[in-house]
Order: structure tokens, then C-alpha cells, then sequence
């Protein structure tokens, strides 16, 4: 989730325009109401983490038939015009937005997800993910796990408020994940 300044650019751009950016500079972007805010590779723990929580969930929603997991910053469109896209470490998405994987466009996802993991490994990035679960829930998102690799804690963001766990509880699905369990401990082992 670490990113770089913003690039200056004459006009705002589109999400479709970002596709392009990307292709031309092979470089990785999300877009800030039409500005292009470049993303940098995320570091090991990061990984290892986000890959975690990925196998757990897409396995329960997988064999459940419950819709699509996203890995690798998928872009979502947030906001259209000017555009908004965003990449999360994990998404969710249920059938009810993305009914068949031939529903599932080379684009963006422009379903808002049921579910966001953002994974905050660096003390310098908390400020700016705390941004981004703003924005997902703005943009109507459900809910939004918070997982803090230095705190060893995932905050769940959701209609009922914030909740904070720690290692010795369990992250617990509800709605359309209802039966998923992950203990926290179980995240940074």
C-alpha cells in the first residue's frame, strides 16, 4: 500500500485512461478523482500476510459458491467522473454483483465489494489506509478489515462501528460470510 506522490497531470484522468498509463509506463496506479497516485510493491510480511487471509477466504467463499476473491490490487471504480480507483489487498464480492466469471470484465470491477483487507505493514502507512477505509465505506462498501502487521491487530470497520482484535481472538464472517472464522494469531504465524 505504499504509494508515491501524485503526478501532475493537465486534466483529470479516466479510469479507462489509467488502464492505458499503466500499459505505456508499466508502472502501477491508482486514481484520486481522476489523478494518478503511483503504488509501490508491497514488502514481504505485507505479502505473506494479505496471502493468508486470501487462502482462507477465497477457500470458505469457494467452496460455498459465494462469489469472487481479488487479489494483487485489483482496481475498483469508486467514483465516476472525475474517476476513483482503488486497490485493496483482498476483495470480496459476492454473486449477487458478479454473477459468473465471464460477468468479470479485463477492466476494473466496477461492483463495489462486499468485503476489503487492507494490510498496513509499515508504521507510516496507518494514515492513509485509515483514508482508504473511509472511502471504501463511502463508497458502500460493507466491510472493511483493517489488519495491522506491527499491532498484531485487525480492526473490522463495518454498520455496527469498529471493532479491534487481537491475537487471541477470532475474526468472525457475518452476512454473506456467515460460518467463516479466522483466528487472529493464525494471521502473523
Amino acid at each position: 500500500m505504499r504509494r508515491r506522490p501524485m503526478i501532475a497531470t493537465e486534466k483529470s484522468l479516466t479510469g479507462e485512461a489509467l488502464l492505458e498509463l499503466q500499459r505505456a509506463t508499466g508502472k502501477r496506479y491508482e486514481l484520486v478523482k481522476g489523478i494518478p497516485v503511483e503504488t509501490m510493491p508491497a514488502g514481504g510480511k505485507h505479502g505473506y500476510i494479505a496471502s493468508k487471509i486470501e487462502r482462507k477466504l477465497g477457500t470458505f467463499v469457494e467452496e460455498r459458491h459465494l462469489g469472487f476473491v481479488f487479489t494483487a490490487e485489483t482496481g475498483v471504480y469508486l467514483e465516476r467522473n472525475p474517476d476513483t480507483v482503488r486497490g485493496a489487498d483482498v476483495t470480496f464480492v459476492s454473486r449477487t454483483k458478479i454473477h459468473a466469471y465471464d460477468d468479470i470484465d479485463s477492466g476494473f470491477l466496477t461492483a463495489i465489494p462486499d468485503l476489503v483487507v487492507e494490510v498496513v505493514s509499515q508504521p507510516n502507512q496507518l494514515a492513509d489506509a485509515l483514508n482508504k477505509v473511509q472511502e471504501w465505506r463511502r463508497a458502500g462498501v460493507s466491510e472493511v478489515w483493517l489488519v495491522d502487521a506491527e499491532r498484531k491487530t485487525v480492526s473490522v470497520y463495518s454498520n455496527d462501528g469498529v471493532q479491534t482484535l487481537n491475537e487471541t481472538d477470532t475474526l468472525v464472517g457475518k452476512n454473506l460470510l456467515d460460518g467463516f472464522s479466522l483466528p487472529i494469531k493464525t494471521i502473523f504465524s
